[in-house]
Order: structure tokens, then sequence, then C-alpha cells
């Protein structure tokens, strides 16, 4: 019975996107997990899957047991004022760029043998996918982003004013640096190992002395050692390279595709935990500066 219920309801959601879209405003599929993609929904099969051509023009399909919501994007539908002395959100970004606020946070301290650690837990609330607007109360949030069906990263703490704002949205994927990481580290440590036994499974014979006596290179030993210790250093740091999510708000400004030159208001980068900001700059005419840290 729930099943059919489930079946019907996003089947008349597919009805009223078909009526939003014929208004411009595209369809949204929302899943359980928390994703979002927003595009025109090309097929809804009930109880088997929901298929969707997303902004960026890619196909994406989804089991009827992954969605939640399958229909017209009603906030884009009906766009939304911003009410007086609320803020609103224009986030821009790539089309499968998800705009998440923290909503808590946990720390914890390992400790053991000469060990100690900190570990960190946050929950997330999703806001939108890009682009989209979102509707919030004028304050100081932090905010996180996630691309596609992966998890949120932090981009630290952004003051939202009053009024409309356009927020950017960047995300720099490291998977490749940690792919690296895996290859350096399982060719470096085969490579050392074989260099540190092969002399010591297959030793020389001295026979100078009239008695012949086997001998070890010890050279092979020592190269090899060296080889395993650099590639588990250089390959752990490069396949432990989280990705990076970083923001930049524009007070004032909605709409745009792309930031003014020098307004900048606040950046933030998850691995490091810091953020800075920049007000009150005026542009100069062919000059442009960007400053991270």
């Amino acid at each position: 019975m729930k099943t059919v219920l489930s079946a019907a309801a996003l089947a008349l959601s597919l009805f009223a996107s078909t009526t939003a879209s014929a208004q411009g405003a595209p369809d949204v599929v929302r899943l359980k997990s928390g994703a979002i993609y927003k595009g025109t929904i090309s097929e809804l099969v009930p109880g088997d899957h929901v298929e969707i051509v997303v902004l960026a023009g890619e196909k994406k399909r989804f089991a009827f047991s992954e969605v939640e919501y399958a229909g017209a994007d009603k906030a884009a539908a009906a766009p939304a004022s911003a009410p007086e002395g609320g803020a609103t959100l224009a986030f821009r970004g790539t089309s499968d760029l998800t705009l998440h606020v923290v909503t808590g946070s946990s720390y914890g301290v390992v400790t053991g043998y000469r060990i100690s650690g900190i570990s960190e837990e946050h929950s997330f609330k999703s806001l939108c996918t890009a682009p989209c607007t979102a509707q919030l109360a004028p304050g100081t949030y932090e905010l996180a982003l996630s691309s596609g069906d992966g998890k949120p990263i932090i981009a630290r703490r952004v003051v939202v004013p009053s009024g409309p704002s356009q927020l950017n949205g960047e995300y720099s994927s490291r998977a490749g640096l940690r792919t690296a990481g895996i290859v350096v580290l399982i060719a470096g440590l085969g490579a050392g190992l074989t260099l540190m036994f092969l002399p010591l499974l297959n030793p020389s014979e001295d026979c100078s002395k009239g008695t012949c006596t086997k001998k070890f290179d010890f050279a092979p030993l020592f190269i090899g050692t060296g080889i395993v210790v650099a590639s588990s250093i250089v390959g752990t740091i490069l396949a432990t390279r989280p990705d990076r999510a970083r923001v930049e708000l524009v007070p004032g400004v909605t709409g745009l595709s792309a930031p003014p030159a020098l307004a900048l208001a606040k950046v933030g980068h998850a691995e490091r935990g810091t953020w800075a900001t920049a007000k009150d700059v005026l542009p100069t005419p062919g000059l442009s500066l960007h400053v991270t840290f």
C-alpha cells in the first residue's frame, strides 16, 4: 500500500512538473540521501526509476526507491522575494554543486601511547543545488559544498547580510592526487622490498681464500629501505589529500554569472580551518588581487 501511495505521489508530481516546465521552471529530483538535481524530468516509471536531464545536459537515472521527491521546482516556479529584514542568497556554481549549512558539530580527543588526535563530526542541512536561490535569516553561517553525491566539505563561515547577495561556490576535487598517492605507495613498497630482500635471497660466493663463503651486499638493502620510507611518506600524504571547498560572498548582488573584480567577501578552506575577510575594497582598472590564507 505504501509503495502504491508513493508511486501515486511521484506521478502527481510529474504532472505538476510538466505544467511548471511549460512556464519555464525547471524540474527537481530530490533523493533520500539529501542530493538534489535540477533540470527536466524525461522519464518517470512509478516503482522502477526516474530519469532527469540536468542543466549541464547530462542524463541521470535513479531507482524509484532512492527518490524522495520528483517534480516541479516550486521555489523556481514561484520566485520568493526576501521578507523585510531577511536575506536572499543567490547561489552560483557548477550544476552539480549543492550548498549546505552546518547545523551541528562534535569534537573528540583520541589519546594513546605517545599519540594523540582530534576527531570531528558535523551534521548538515541541504539548502539547494546551483544555480538556485535560498532564503536565510541574516547572520553568520558555516557553509559547506558537495559535488554530485559526494559528502559535504566545509567552506567555513560567512556573514550573510540582510537583502540580496550572491554566493559563488568552487569545489576542487583531489581524486587524482589520491589515486597517484596509492600508486606511489604500492609501487614504492614493491620496488623497495624487492631491493631489500633480493640480495639476501641470492648472496654471492667469495672463494678467494680457498674456502667459499656467502657474501651479502648490503647496499641494495639500504637503498630499498630508503625507497620504502620515502614512498610511504609521499604516498600517504597524497592519498589522504581531502577535496577543497571555497565560497565567495558578494553582498547586494544577485543573478551575476561571475563576481566583479576585487569583490571578495569571505573565503574559506575546509582543510586549513582559516578564513579571511576583505571589505571596502575599491576596484582599480587594470589591477586584480586575490589573496587566500
